[in-house]
């Protein structure tokens, strides 16, 4: 219950917030997770040949290496940054 009403008051405090940067910021954080879960379950699916993961992680490496799991998490973590302030 105290889980419940913490997650009520962050909300409250969230909807309060005027500055531009940390609701833009707080935006595209949440735009990326939607964005790439929604991408992960067409994978799944078989209705895509990659993940957002593995073509963010061609800025970094060559992309016949970006099927390993740590380049992989690279490629994911330049997504979510990328993501985050566009």
């Amino acid at each position: 219950m105290t889980l419940i009403m913490s997650l009520l008051h962050m909300l409250k405090k969230i909807s309060k917030m005027q500055d531009s940067i940390t609701t833009g910021l707080l935006g595209g954080l949440l735009g990326t997770i939607f964005m790439d879960t929604s991408n992960l379950l067409i994978y799944k699916a078989g209705k895509t040949e990659t993940l957002y993961g593995h073509i963010a992680g061609g800025l970094w490496v060559a992309p016949f290496r970006t099927k390993q799991k740590k380049n992989f998490v690279l490629g994911e973590l330049t997504h979510f940054g990328i993501g985050e302030d566009v």
